[in-house]
């Protein structure tokens, strides 16, 4: 947010907000993107730019994204790195080269999702970042490293995997002080009756696969479905190994949102309502 759209009678109010047990305040954030962007410069000195043409799934599947023929970080790296790529991507390590700092293959996802914003970005295309003959297991270990490294340091934010792919997000425990900040508390969620049958379906029936979700009989239920994943209400469950062993649960957000402790605590079908 630019120093422009704060009122002046917000300043102290917004500079003092903390993360709860531990001293992070807003500008934290705000330097870890700094730093993120700083990652990505350095890539694109080195190689080009990284961030390009990142489209989401246009039928939300996990890996369902094609990888751009063109450019790959990877190209740059497996010529510079010969003899150290295999060590690079599985410890996610920089490492230097001629006496030049290269960024590594750990930092170049980070400053992908990190920048990427509402941009969900498959293992296939972090992978494609990487390298062209990078297997997407290197991509989704390299993911589970930096969601340890979050953990380990109580970072506020955390990298999640949703239907489209992998976004940066808050964590279920900051996010009131992402409400104060932004305004994106559940009064901002509005939902349509449609919407909220899907929901429902989801909340009672969890876990529910694709399958189950039509079984509804609204043609645009899964339009519906990937709205509910935007707003953080739905999350994707993976199964097994494959692109479609996936299902719905609900998440935290949503128990917030209809003032639920648990999924215990759901009321019966035909009170189900939204507050």
């Amino acid at each position: 947010m630019a120093d422009s759209d704060v009122l002046p009678d917000e300043d102290n109010e917004i500079d003092e907000l903390k993360f709860p047990e531990q001293d992070f305040a807003v500008e934290d954030i705000e330097l870890a993107y700094r730093q993120a962007l700083e990652a990505l410069d350095a890539a694109e000195r080195q190689i080009g730019s990284v961030m390009v043409d990142f489209e989401p799934a246009a039928d939300g599947g996990v890996e369902e994204e094609s990888v751009s023929d063109g450019f790959s970080i990877g190209a740059q790296l497996a010529e510079d790195l010969k003899s150290t790529a295999a060590a690079a991507e599985a410890s996610g390590t920089a490492v230097l080269v001629d006496g030049m700092r290269r960024v590594s293959p750990r930092e170049v996802i980070e400053a992908a999702v990190f920048v990427g914003g509402n941009v969900a970005l498959t293992a296939r295309k972090l992978a494609s970042l990487i390298g062209q003959d990078i297997d997407n297991r290197v991509a989704v270990s390299l993911v589970d490293s930096l969601n340890q490294s979050y953990q380990n340091e109580n970072r506020p934010y955390e990298i999640r995997l949703h239907e489209g792919g992998y976004q940066l997000q808050m964590r279920e425990e900051f996010q009131d002080v992402s409400t104060r900040s932004f305004g994106t508390g559940p009064r901002d969620v509005k939902l349509s009756p449609e919407t909220l049958e899907v929901l429902a379906f989801v909340a009672w029936n969890q876990p529910v696969q694709k399958e189950q979700i039509e079984s509804i009989g609204r043609q645009s239920s899964m339009a519906l479905l990937r709205q509910l994943l935007r707003l953080q209400l739905v999350e994707l469950q993976r199964n097994g190994t494959g692109r479609t062993d996936v299902s719905y649960v609900t998440t935290a957000k949503f128990l917030k949102l209809f003032g639920l402790k648990s999924l215990a605590e759901l009321p019966t079908a035909d009170i189900f309502s939204f507050k």
